[in-house]
Formats: C-alpha cells, sequence, structure tokens
C-alpha cells in the first residue's frame, strides 16, 4: 500500500481537506482506513486547490487540497492505494 493523502478535516457531505503524500490522479482506485472507520474503496473523483481551481492530480508534497469522498470520515483518515513494488 501506498499512502496517498491524509484527510486533514471532512464536512458531512464527504468533501475532505486533505494533504497529499504520494502523487494520485482524478480515476484512481482509493481506499480509505481511519479511526473508528470501516475501510473502504472508491474511485478519485473530483479535486481541487484551495483556491478552487480543478485539479486532475495534486503535485506538490505536502500540498492541500479537496477531494469529494463517498462518505463522511474523521480527520487523520488515511487514502491509500494498492501498488505493486516487487522488483521487475
Amino acid at each position: 500500500w501506498q499512502v496517498c493523502a491524509i484527510v486533514e478535516s471532512c464536512d458531512e457531505n464527504g468533501l475532505a481537506l486533505c494533504s497529499l503524500r504520494n502523487k494520485f490522479a482524478q480515476g484512481d482506485e482509493l481506499e480509505a482506513v481511519g479511526p473508528d472507520t470501516k475501510p473502504f474503496a472508491f474511485k478519485a473523483d473530483a479535486m481541487q486547490d484551495t483556491e478552487g481551481n480543478a485539479l486532475l492530480e495534486p503535485r506538490k508534497p505536502e500540498m492541500q487540497f479537496y477531494i469529494q469522498l463517498p462518505k463522511a470520515v474523521p480527520p487523520f483518515t488515511i487514502l491509500r492505494r494498492s501498488v505493486d513494488l516487487s522488483p521487475k
């Protein structure tokens, strides 16, 4: 697993302010894992920077951005994706 982002806050509709850890793009399959939350998979959908500009993928380390999640999650929830790290 590769940690893509950490949720800093999230409203009741699932709009989450996140901090980027590793690059990912709109359309990638992610999984949310967090405190008091059963892990769930979802496809990365609409994202925007803190100024409201649309993003296809957040790029800068520790960049803050918004992403729409399927449901509300608590702060410190991890957004991760499955990656193959075996040698080629």
